[in-house]
Protein backbone atom coordinates (compact mmCIF):
# COMPACT_ATOMS: atom_id res chain seq x y z
CA UNK A 1 0.00 0.00 0.00
CA UNK A 2 1.30 3.45 -0.88
CA UNK A 3 1.47 6.00 1.93
CA UNK A 4 -0.84 8.50 0.22
CA UNK A 5 -3.49 5.80 -0.24
CA UNK A 6 -3.96 5.63 3.54
CA UNK A 7 -5.58 9.07 3.35
CA UNK A 8 -7.81 8.23 0.38
CA UNK A 9 -11.53 7.64 0.81
CA UNK A 10 -11.06 3.97 -0.06
CA UNK A 11 -9.27 3.49 3.28
CA UNK A 12 -11.61 5.65 5.40
CA UNK A 13 -13.11 2.65 7.22
CA UNK A 14 -9.74 0.91 7.69
CA UNK A 15 -8.03 4.07 8.93
CA UNK A 16 -10.87 4.93 11.30
CA UNK A 17 -10.88 1.37 12.63
CA UNK A 18 -7.20 1.64 13.59
CA UNK A 19 -7.62 5.09 15.15
CA UNK A 20 -10.77 4.01 16.98
CA UNK A 21 -9.01 0.98 18.50
CA UNK A 22 -6.18 3.20 19.72
CA UNK A 23 -8.72 5.62 21.25
CA UNK A 24 -10.49 2.71 22.97
CA UNK A 25 -7.17 1.88 24.64
CA UNK A 26 -7.26 5.32 26.26
CA UNK A 27 -5.19 7.43 23.87
CA UNK A 28 -5.71 10.74 22.12
CA UNK A 29 -4.69 10.16 18.52
CA UNK A 30 -3.18 12.27 15.78
CA UNK A 31 -2.37 11.08 12.28
CA UNK A 32 -0.36 12.92 9.67
CA UNK A 33 1.49 12.26 6.43
CA UNK A 34 5.08 13.47 6.77
CA UNK A 35 7.66 13.69 4.00
CA UNK A 36 11.29 13.43 5.00
CA UNK A 37 12.24 16.06 2.41
CA UNK A 38 10.28 18.62 4.44
CA UNK A 39 12.77 18.00 7.26
CA UNK A 40 16.08 18.13 5.40
CA UNK A 41 16.39 14.62 3.93
CA UNK A 42 17.12 14.85 0.17
CA UNK A 43 14.71 12.04 -0.70
CA UNK A 44 11.01 11.66 -1.39
CA UNK A 45 10.13 9.53 1.62
CA UNK A 46 6.49 9.96 2.68
CA UNK A 47 5.46 8.24 5.91
CA UNK A 48 2.22 8.09 7.82
CA UNK A 49 2.86 8.87 11.47
CA UNK A 50 0.30 8.04 14.15
CA UNK A 51 0.87 9.60 17.55
CA UNK A 52 -0.98 8.34 20.59
CA UNK A 53 -0.80 10.07 23.97
CA UNK A 54 -2.54 8.58 26.97
CA UNK A 55 -5.62 10.58 27.88
CA UNK A 56 -4.37 11.00 31.47
CA UNK A 57 -1.26 12.83 30.18
CA UNK A 58 -1.62 16.60 30.04
CA UNK A 59 1.27 17.02 27.64
CA UNK A 60 0.61 17.86 24.01
CA UNK A 61 2.48 16.64 20.96
CA UNK A 62 3.45 19.06 18.22
CA UNK A 63 4.77 17.86 14.90
CA UNK A 64 8.09 19.44 13.93
CA UNK A 65 7.92 22.48 11.69
CA UNK A 66 8.26 21.64 8.01
CA UNK A 67 11.13 23.45 6.33
CA UNK A 68 11.35 22.12 2.77
CA UNK A 69 13.29 25.22 1.71
CA UNK A 70 16.23 23.97 3.82
CA UNK A 71 16.49 20.63 2.01
CA UNK A 72 19.59 20.28 -0.15
CA UNK A 73 19.66 18.34 -3.41
CA UNK A 74 21.22 14.89 -3.64
CA UNK A 75 24.24 16.42 -5.37
CA UNK A 76 24.73 19.09 -2.70
CA UNK A 77 24.41 16.47 0.02
CA UNK A 78 26.74 13.85 -1.43
CA UNK A 79 29.34 15.76 -3.46
CA UNK A 80 31.95 15.85 -0.68
CA UNK A 81 31.58 12.13 -0.09
CA UNK A 82 31.83 11.45 -3.83
CA UNK A 83 35.11 13.42 -3.96
CA UNK A 84 36.81 11.59 -1.08
CA UNK A 85 38.43 8.96 -3.30
CA UNK A 86 39.41 11.47 -5.97
CA UNK A 87 36.53 11.03 -8.39
CA UNK A 88 37.20 13.80 -10.90
CA UNK A 89 33.62 13.92 -12.20
CA UNK A 90 32.01 14.44 -8.78
CA UNK A 91 31.17 18.11 -9.37
CA UNK A 92 29.57 17.35 -12.75
CA UNK A 93 27.60 14.51 -11.18
CA UNK A 94 26.48 16.76 -8.32
CA UNK A 95 25.32 19.42 -10.76
CA UNK A 96 23.18 16.84 -12.55
CA UNK A 97 21.79 15.42 -9.28
CA UNK A 98 19.96 18.70 -8.74
CA UNK A 99 16.77 17.49 -7.07
CA UNK A 100 15.81 15.26 -4.17
CA UNK A 101 16.00 11.53 -4.78
CA UNK A 102 12.96 9.38 -5.47
CA UNK A 103 11.73 6.89 -2.92
CA UNK A 104 13.99 3.85 -3.13
CA UNK A 105 12.46 0.45 -2.48
CA UNK A 106 15.03 -2.29 -2.11
CA UNK A 107 14.77 -5.03 -4.68
CA UNK A 108 11.93 -3.37 -6.54
CA UNK A 109 12.08 -3.25 -10.33
CA UNK A 110 10.12 -0.01 -10.02
CA UNK A 111 13.12 1.51 -8.23
CA UNK A 112 15.21 1.33 -11.35
CA UNK A 113 12.48 3.02 -13.36
CA UNK A 114 12.50 6.06 -11.06
CA UNK A 115 15.91 7.48 -11.93
CA UNK A 116 14.72 10.95 -12.94
CA UNK A 117 17.23 12.69 -10.65
CA UNK A 118 20.28 10.81 -11.90
CA UNK A 119 19.69 10.02 -15.56
CA UNK A 120 21.93 6.98 -15.01
CA UNK A 121 21.35 3.45 -16.24
CA UNK A 122 21.03 0.71 -13.63
CA UNK A 123 24.46 -0.62 -14.63
CA UNK A 124 26.21 2.69 -13.99
CA UNK A 125 24.47 3.52 -10.70
CA UNK A 126 26.45 0.79 -8.96
CA UNK A 127 29.66 2.04 -10.53
CA UNK A 128 29.49 5.70 -9.47
CA UNK A 129 32.95 6.87 -8.59
CA UNK A 130 34.76 4.06 -10.35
Amino acid sequence: MKMLEVFGSYFDEYRESILSQIRELGYRVQIKLLNASDYGVPQLRPRVVIIGIRCDEKKLFHYPIERPENTKTVGETLVDLMKTNGWKDADAWAASADTIAPTIVGGSKKTWRTRSWSGESTESVGGLGS
